[in-house]
């Protein structure tokens, strides 16, 4: 069996709380995120997102993203699901630009997300 991939090993489900998942950043603070459920309305606030595959009973993290409207993130998730088979969106609300900024360059420098290093 092979090690786990970056994006495995940083993302930990929140076991009691099964809506959400915590993604930990290369600077080793974690990141809460809230699943989106299919057919929900997305926000129209602002705040990074991240695409999820699930196999074997792993999540993998696929793409983490930020926007300034959240009913944009899905503009990436055809691709995500076709060419890298995620199957859940989980947001995270973060209005200031700046924060959101960090928040993702974080996540990215710790986990590596395979649609990320094809953008």
């Amino acid at each position: 069996m092979s090690p786990p991939s970056k994006a495995r090993q940083a993302l930990e489900e929140t076991r009691d709380l099964s809506e959400f998942i915590d993604i930990v950043g290369g600077s080793a603070a974690t990141f809460r995120f809230l699943r989106h459920r299919p057919g929900d309305k997305l926000p129209a606030t602002a705040g990074v997102f991240v695409f999820v595959r699930r196999a074997a009973g792993e999540a993998e993290l696929v793409y983490c993203g930020e926007t300034d409207s959240l009913v944009g993130a899905l503009l990436l998730w055809p691709r995500a699901q076709t060419e890298f088979g995620a199957d859940e969106v989980y947001l995270r609300l973060e209005v200031s630009r700046g924060p959101r900024e960090a928040v993702l360059a974080d996540i990215v420098a710790a986990t590596s997300p395979p649609m990320n290093a094809k953008a």
